[in-house]
């Protein structure tokens, strides 16, 4: 379904692409890392490019989902943040305490699959405040 190779996006080294068609909300797998604790996460040196949030119903932070450790991720910790909105691809569902990845829309073969990391990583990666 997808493939590593170097990322589109200048200075962003490896990209997650697409080798086949994908449709519209298809699933596409669990985003694979460690779980912090928010004491784990505050002492530890960690890799935060490759950090999810795991949030409660009322977006308080619970525990952190680091993919920067190859042992313990997986392939889609190489999808990129889109600096623009028609880059956007995948969604990240949130599941207890795991995230899922799906298709937000229809995704060509070949094509360079991104995922916007939130408000914060958008700014120091493009300056801009948000995508949306």
């Amino acid at each position: 379904m997808f493939e590593v190779r170097r990322s589109t996006i200048k200075g962003a080294g490896l990209g997650l692409f697409a080798t086949r068609d994908i449709k519209k909300n298809e699933y596409i797998g669990e985003y694979k890392g460690k779980l912090l604790t928010i004491e784990q996460f505050n002492r530890k040196p960690h890799h935060c490019d490759y950090i999810w949030e795991i949030l409660d119903d009322e977006d308080n932070i619970l525990m952190y989902l680091d993919g920067g450790n190859k042992r313990y991720s997986n392939e889609l910790r190489y999808s990129n943040c889109p600096c623009t909105a028609e880059q956007e691809n995948l969604r990240p569902i949130q599941k207890g305490f795991k995230m899922f990845y799906y298709a937000k829309r229809h995704i060509k073969k070949g094509e360079e699959m991104m995922i916007y990391y939130g408000d914060d990583y958008y700014k120091k990666l493009t300056g801009k405040e948000s995508l949306r």
